[in-house]
């Protein structure tokens, strides 16, 4: 029997189904809305690191453009976490 090899987009796939599946069920079982919503941006964090690195062929660009989209995504994630740039007014 010949053995199934996945390429690695067909593996970031397969990643990016389950951690969305993963953070629906965080979602629908409530473990604590803040708990699981600071969870489920990391999850999207990651999500979104994976489709710039492999769908967006990130992976292969030049070190600046790696490094300028890696710190935007953190800032953009510390941002939201932190309860946004802007405070409620």
């Amino acid at each position: 029997m010949k053995a199934i090899v996945l390429g690695p987009i067909t593996a970031v796939w397969l990643i990016l189904v389950a951690v969305t599946g993963l953070s629906g069920w965080l979602y629908e079982n409530e473990y604590g809305v803040a708990w699981a919503a600071a969870v489920i941006l990391v999850f999207a964090s990651l999500k979104i690191l994976l489709i710039m690195a492999y769908f967006m062929e990130l992976k292969g660009a030049p070190a600046a453009w790696r490094v300028a989209m890696g710190c935007w995504l953190a800032a953009v994630t510390v941002a939201v976490l932190s309860g946004g740039l802007v405070p409620a007014l």
